[in-house]
């Protein structure tokens, strides 16, 4: 499909948004008799408008990146997760929308991946995922042309205007400092520009924003916020990170705000997890204490006391808090089970775990509860009989080397090392790596001892 083409289409649904079927149905009898060729027109575009709900194909990523590439089309990834709340404004509000539906489907090919299902890890970390919900828009061999990170709006045409703005190459540094310059006091402008320029990892471009920001601006808020930015972007750069401005910042800035503060903290954490485990739990237990509803990073702190056996209260302490505003999440049941399992009662963390599936068997994802309810099971070796029989279903249903590593591992784990064994080896040539192969030939000489 031409560009020429893919545009005409989108004037014609852009056309559409303006006609809506209550308007229409009201008016009908009207029209009808004033010009039947009219009506004919009507019906054409709204049945040009009209779509199945169902934009999204199969959780099958590379199904839709082979025939986006085949037929020329771009792709279109909702990563979401079961506990965002901003990703159900995309399910209710904008996905079902006819308008948005069939601007979507006349380009592109979309999918709609959890990020926390194992299955989809390569994915998340090819794209850097890492907010949710994060919607990517890519060309038609899978590399990225710009990503929405949040929800913006509830109107679906702002989404049809930013993704062709996205197309059209709109959407770029080059672009967004000639619109800045347009007014450079819009603070707001400006930190919306920066924030994209993160969203895409472009460290660099935030820092060439923020150095034009500095030579024009005279507002002496966006200034004050440019620098907080910098300090950021100084952390994140690829070759020679830094967190120092951030930590210069947290401790001596004494009008940084809680939004700020908060920001900086979570990124130190994130900095510090894989690098310096001392700063990582200092910065973590200054998180909990000051914003225990910072339920992301404090749940995921208490995970790490548990599996570590360190300062079991605070782990008690962000389980209680966590379960007590997010009932119906698959986390609750999940870390209650460690709180459980720490004082010994693993029947009991099981028992409270399968009556909460129960409870909230109408929860969207599935795979992400009994996933959860597998880890524990490793955890605490026990109840691994009903682990293997979910990763069993697991495998059937997306056999990727993932899914098949964890049933090798459950077999190893319940005694059954012939099936350990024999379903690693049968996953071998599914490896492309030389190094998954060795690390594969490790697992395999380990489950045979």
């Amino acid at each position: 499909m031409t560009s020429s083409h893919r545009m005409n289409k989108r004037q014609l649904y852009k056309t559409c948004s303006t006609i809506r079927v209550n308007h229409f149905s009201q008016n009908l009898n009207t029209m009808f008799t004033k010009n039947s060729l009219i009506l004919i027109l009507f019906v054409f575009l709204i049945n040009a408008c009209q779509n199945d709900r169902e934009i999204f194909l199969s959780q099958d990523y590379q199904y839709a990146f082979k025939h986006a590439q085949k037929n020329n089309k771009y792709i279109f990834i909702d990563f979401y997760t079961t506990w965002c709340g901003s990703c159900k404004g995309y399910d209710n509000i904008i996905f079902p929308d006819s308008i948005f539906q069939a601007y979507l489907k006349t380009d592109f090919y979309s999918l709609k991946l959890n990020a926390e299902l194992p299955e989809n890890k390569k994915i998340v970390d090819e794209y850097k995922i890492a907010a949710y919900p994060t919607l990517i828009i890519a060309n038609p061999e899978g590399v990225e042309i710009n990503r929405i990170v949040g929800y913006k709006s509830d109107e679906p045409q702002y989404y049809i205007d930013l993704i062709t703005s996205i197309l059209n190459g709109k959407e770029n540094l080059k672009s967004f400092k000639e619109e800045f310059l347009k007014n450079t006091e819009n603070a707001e402008y400006a930190n919306e520009i920066i924030l994209k320029l993160f969203q895409k990892e472009e460290y660099q471009s935030v820092n060439s924003f923020i150095q034009l920001i500095k030579s024009k601006s005279k507002n002496d808020s966006l200034l004050y916020e440019a620098d907080l930015f910098l300090a950021f972007a100084k952390s994140r750069d690829r070759k020679s990170p830094n967190p120092s401005l951030l930590k210069n910042r947290l401790t001596n800035d004494p009008n940084l705000s809680d939004y700020w503060r908060e920001n900086i903290l979570t990124e130190l954490i994130g900095y510090y997890k894989n690098t310096d485990i001392d700063s990582f739990e200092y910065y973590s237990f200054e998180l909990e204490n000051k914003y225990p509803m910072s339920f992301y990073w404090n749940r995921n702190f208490a995970l790490y006391l548990y599996e570590n056996n360190r300062d079991l209260e605070t782990a008690y302490r962000i389980t209680y808090n966590y379960a007590e505003h997010n009932s119906n999440d698959h986390w609750t049941p999940y870390l209650q089970g460690f709180q459980l399992a720490s004082k010994g009662k693993k029947k009991e963390a099981f028992d409270n775990f399968d009556k909460w599936l129960i409870d909230y068997k109408h929860s969207e994802d599935s795979k992400t509860r009994y996933y959860k309810y597998i880890d524990l099971a490793v955890f605490c070796n026990y109840n691994l009989e009903k682990a293997v029989d979910y990763a069993i279903q697991f495998e059937k249903d997306v056999p990727t080397i993932t899914n098949r590593k964890l049933l090798a591992k459950l077999y190893y784990l319940t005694n059954q090392k012939e099936k350990s064994i024999r379903i690693l080896k049968e996953t071998i040539p599914l490896i492309e790596t030389t190094k998954g192969k060795n690390d594969m030939d490790v697992l395999i000489e380990e489950y045979s001892r």
